[in-house]
This record gives structure tokens, sequence and C-alpha cells, in this order.
């Protein structure tokens, strides 16, 4: 009997988090599963400690065998090798919580109309310290490919499980890709009918936050956004027209804060100005460009009237998230 669900797990260089993965995968409330590893050619113990797993049966270690071929290509491995009618996609750095499986596929059986699933999240430190910061909840329930232009609420590959038939119809990862590889896949899966993506209103993964992530680099994330974009244009130019001024805003605001972020404050500003420039009334409405823009235009100060500036506008955006009971994420490796 084939499983029900194939949880694909790309892993480099992971050796002190991908035990925690795996177990959080393996505790999952719903066992009707596979759990495949690619090794993307790992240089420290990453291999050995997913092999440690190999008494499970449901776990299959792979071991790419072109090379490094980056987290796309791992999964990409995964998916043709993967048995399981929907696929879960779990970094080997994050948690699963242990009742994620279940309710996506329990939500997915019952509307044959969605595609792709994605929930709320959290996220943890590299040590694994839970930070307390949640992703806000959307306005909607169901996405459509306008939605996910404008803003990627579904987030990274750890977040969403989706039918296989899906990826068969619209092809895997880009591999070619070296940033918003996730977004690309999930506006192709948009592309297939109306409303197809769904949101399930409980936070049930945990990302870990470490340095040198690809979502830190501002300038390589705008590059690879505008080829994402570029593609969607080509694929269905009337839809993307209506709405690319106001992804365009919101994304430009989110690289000013990155560049921010990173100390790059003439970066940011500019960044922050162009995103005014696109005149998009709903980038005007939302609170968080006023607080990206009061802590922006902040490096104007002194250093010490900057660094109070920045340390309220972190207090006020954790005073607007919303407030939701999260389960501890040891809970899923018990």
């Amino acid at each position: 009997m084939k499983p029900l669900i194939s949880i694909i797990i790309p892993a480099f260089n992971v050796e002190a988090h991908i035990a925690e993965s795996i177990r959080s995968a393996q505790n999952q409330s719903f066992q009707d599963l596979e759990i495949i590893v690619i090794d993307d050619n790992s240089t420290d113990e990453t291999s050995r400690v997913a092999e440690g797993f190999a008494g499970d049966p449901r776990v299959t270690v792979l071991q790419n065998s072109l090379g490094n071929r980056g987290p796309s290509g791992a999964r990409n491995t995964g998916i043709e090798a993967a048995q399981g009618r929907y696929l879960g996609f779990l970094d080997a750095d994050d948690i699963w919580h242990q009742t994620k499986a279940e309710k996506h596929l329990e939500w997915m059986e019952l509307h044959p109309d969605c595609d792709l699933t994605f929930s709320r999240w959290s996220t943890m430190d590299e040590h694994g310290r839970e930070t307390g910061r949640i992703t806000r909840r959307p306005r909607q329930n169901r996405f459509q490919l306008e939605d996910l232009l404008k803003e990627n609420f579904v987030g990274g590959a750890s977040n969403v499980i989706c039918r296989k038939h899906a990826i068969n119809a619209v092809g895997c990862f880009d591999a070619s890709l070296q940033a918003a590889v996730d977004l690309d896949l999930w506006l192709r899966i948009a592309c297939l009918r109306k409303a197809n993506i769904h949101f399930i209103d409980e936070v049930l993964t945990c990302y870990r936050l470490r340095a040198g992530q690809i979502t830190k680099d501002w300038q390589r994330m705008a590059r690879n956004w505008e080829i994402v974009v570029a593609k969607m244009r080509a694929r269905m130019p009337e839809r993307v027209q209506r709405v690319e001024n106001e992804a365009r805003a919101k994304h430009l605001r989110y690289r000013a804060y990155l560049a921010y972020e990173a100390g790059d404050f003439p970066a940011s500003r500019q960044l922050l100005w162009q995103a005014f420039a696109c005149l998009a009334p709903p980038l005007l409405a939302d609170g968080r460009t006023w607080i990206t823009a009061a802590a922006v235009l902040g490096s104007f100060l002194p250093a010490s009237m900057h660094l109070a500036l920045a340390k309220g506008a972190k207090a006020l955006r954790a005073r607007l998230a919303p407030k939701v009971a999260v389960p501890p994420v040891r809970h899923a490796l018990r």
C-alpha cells in the first residue's frame, strides 16, 4: 500500500538540526506517511545522522548523485521518488507540530477544489529557542494568483502540503532561481483553477531563523522576484497587470525592511521611496508601511535616538501582532 503523504526533507550541512526535523515528521498524529530525506552532498555529518533513522521503514535517505543541487533540486529529487497522493515539504532545520499532517489532509480530503494548503507559523532561533513571533492571520481563507502576487501569504516550503497531481501538472521547483523559488511554484499552482490555495488557521509549522538565510539578502530577493513576476506576466498577462503595481509596492517595502535590517540605510530609504512612488492605496492603508517608514527614516537620526526608535517600532509590531495560543514546539518531538 502506498502512503497517503510523502514528507520531503532536503538537507545540506544541517547535522545539528536534522534529527529534530525527522523526529517531528515521524511523530505526526497521522501515521500513513513516508519520509524522504535527500542529502544534497553534505560535507558534515548530516548523512550519518539521517541514516541513523533507517530503522524506521517509513524513512528513506537518498544521496544526490549529481553534486550539490541546492534545496530546490533536492526537493525535486524527493518529488520524483514520492509515492504519496499528497506532498509535504519540511526543511531540515524546521519542525512540524504534531497534528500538521492530520489537519492539512483532513481539510484537503473534505475540499477537492483545494490543491495547496498552508497554515500559520512561529519562529525559533538557531538554538531552538522559540521567539514568540507568529505570522498574522490573513483576512481570507482562500487565495488565487492575484492574492499571492500582492503578498506571499503562503510562506516557505515547510509550511505547505499539496496534491502531487498539482505539481505534476505545473512542474517542480525551478532550480534555476536563487530566491523566490517557493513563490514561483505556488503561483504556478494558483494558475490551475480559481481560489485553490487554502489557509488553515492554526500554528502548525516552526521555522528556524539562522544567519545567512536567502530571505535576508534583499538584492537576491529583488532580482529573483522580478524574474518570477516576468514569468507570470508572460503566462497570465491580464491577471498580472491588474495587481502588479500593488504587488511591486509591497515588495519594495519588504526589500526596504530587509535592507534596513542589514544596515544598508541608504538603500532602505531609496527602496521605501520607490514603494511610495507606486502610489498604491493598499500600501498607504497598511500599518506595517508606517512602522517600516518610521524605522527606516529614523536612520537619519543620531545613533542613540535611532536605536530607541527602532526598539519602539519593534515593540509596536509585537503589540499589533495577533495573540494566539501556540503549542510548544517540543510537543512535536515527543
